[in-house]
């Protein structure tokens, strides 16, 4: 019995560990809107589309109305103004449409944000 349970010790030391690390929960419009332009301005300051903006192909604004889930996903895009070609509307959409942010909100519970977006 002894020798099993030395096995046992000596195994859970090789285990690996997983950690599951929680996602925090939102419950103000403000901090979700914040959250959600935090990560776009991520995505941008890492290259997104970098190339385009320096061509000059991609400029102009858009104003984007997204309905976030429970779970943090972007269930739906809307642009509701813009001055962008349709090629980029359609692109700038489908980049944030579908997208899982690293918060998520109360149960059962969604919320509705604007995102204005500025293409120099």
């Amino acid at each position: 019995m002894k020798r099993i349970t030395t096995i046992l010790a000596f195994a859970s030391l090789f285990a690996p560990v997983v950690v599951h690390a929680q996602r925090p929960v939102l419950n103000d419009a403000e901090v979700v809107r914040d959250s959600v332009q935090t990560a776009i301005t991520r995505d941008r300051a890492e290259g997104l589309w970098a190339e385009v903006i320096a061509s000059g192909d991609l400029k102009g604004s858009a104003v984007l109305d997204m309905v976030i889930d429970d779970k943090g996903r972007c269930e739906s895009v809307l642009i509701r103004e813009s001055d962008l070609p349709i090629k980029w509307k359609n692109a700038v959409k489908d980049q944030w449409f579908d997208r899982r942010f690293a918060f998520k909100l109360a149960k059962n519970h969604k919320q509705k944000i604007s995102i204005t977006l500025q293409f120099p």
